[in-house]
């Protein structure tokens, strides 16, 4: 009788490759790091643009809780 050879049929498609990533660093890994260090370069842009506007403001806002509380007058 002649046994029939099983031959592993390639998948095909994206969600296939990336079901199929494996090893110590996959795909999946480095595309998530790829976009937290994004995010948090998106994030320091933000801050670092608008911090010294918050830092005047909390400055002022304070001055002006010690100017009250000790009843001077700027």
């Amino acid at each position: 009788m002649k046994q029939v050879e099983k031959q592993a049929s390639p998948k095909k498609g994206i969600r296939a490759f990336w079901e199929d990533e494996t090893g110590e660093f996959g795909i999946k890994q480095i595309a998530a790091t790829v976009a937290v260090i994004i995010i948090i370069g998106i994030i320091v842009g933000i801050v670092r643009g608008n911090l010294p506007n918050w830092v005047n403001d909390t400055w002022d806002f304070f001055m002006r809780l010690i100017n009250e509380m000790t009843g001077a007058s700027a």
